[in-house]
């Protein structure tokens, strides 16, 4: 196979170089400007920084452990302001999840949950025009992307949800052009032209046998696909089942934790906290939050 080369004397070429600089003397690309211009805080959505507009962020779990009542519960409290999980939205935020599993009367009996989270007058209007669910069963890859695109037009949303990742991908999760289509060509472009954040749930498989034979399983499992997955992702979430502990969860933020509003002692975040179910007894921590 012939290599090419970069032709110097092609003057055009030359041009095409020039006008792509250009481009980077702008946002983002003048490293002298950047060191002298303070952050700009804006673009954050969640956390201090922990996402911002133009980033995704992964939530691995297996299933059954409620991870579409998790969202729905975030997504209830951050569209009003409030902290969810000790994630702190910056503002009120306006959010769309897009679902492929959850019937009607799944939601219905999952939103049961916002009357016991105490919404004043004020956050109930805010919980009518802030979340929109859309359940999307059947297009996948770039079909996907066109359903979309056009609902966020429509809605404006400051935060996407996609629950799960293998419904909308068309693909083996282990398919790295398939995820590199989808994540870094597809929803990048998306990301970039409509400036929102989004938040992507992932199954994991549900893992069985001994600790030993787990953790290999971990390990592999993380080694293949998935890897793909948490190297575009600017954040990320594992919930894992504790172990021994009926209905408590270990939430463990592997990137960019230190961005988050987590409790801390002595000034420094903690990259992992547990979340109870609600009605497990014999657990009594201040770190536990009950999503059900």
């Amino acid at each position: 196979m012939k290599t090419q080369r970069f032709d110097h004397t092609n003057t055009d070429a030359e041009g095409e170089l020039e006008d792509d600089l250009d481009l980077y003397s702008g946002e983002g690309g003048n490293f002298y400007k950047d060191m002298l211009e303070e952050v700009d805080e804006s673009d954050y959505l969640l956390g201090k920084g922990w996402i911002e507009r133009g980033h995704g962020v992964f939530v691995y779990a297996p299933s059954g452990v409620g991870k579409s009542v998790l969202s729905l519960q975030a997504s209830a409290l951050w569209c009003c302001g409030r902290e969810a999980f000790d994630i702190e939205p910056i503002k009120p935020l306006r959010i769309l999840i897009i679902q492929a599993e959850d019937t009607k009367n799944d939601l219905r009996r999952m939103a049961k949950l916002g009357c016991r989270l105490g919404f004043s007058e004020k956050e109930r209007e805010q919980l009518k025009t802030n979340i929109y669910i859309r359940r999307l069963s059947g297009p996948t890859g770039r079909k996907f992307f066109q359903c979309l695109e056009r609902y966020i037009q429509l809605f404006k949303p400051d935060l996407v949800i996609i629950n799960p990742y293998t419904s909308y991908l068309g693909a083996s999760v282990y398919d790295t052009p398939a995820n590199t289509l989808f994540l870094r060509v597809c929803l990048a472009s998306l990301l970039q032209r409509y400036e929102f954040a989004v938040l992507i749930i992932h199954h994991t498989p549900k893992l069985q046998g001994n600790r030993e034979e787990k953790e290999r399983l971990q390990q592999q499992y993380a080694g293949s696909g998935p890897a793909d997955l948490t190297n575009w992702a600017r954040a990320t979430i594992t919930i894992e089942p504790c172990e021994g502990q009926d209905g408590v969860f270990k939430f463990v933020f592997g990137k960019r934790w230190e961005e988050t509003t987590l409790p801390s002692s002595e000034g420094i975040a903690h990259p992992s906290f547990f979340v109870c179910v609600r009605g497990c007894s014999g657990v009594h921590s201040k770190a536990f939050r009950c999503f059900r």
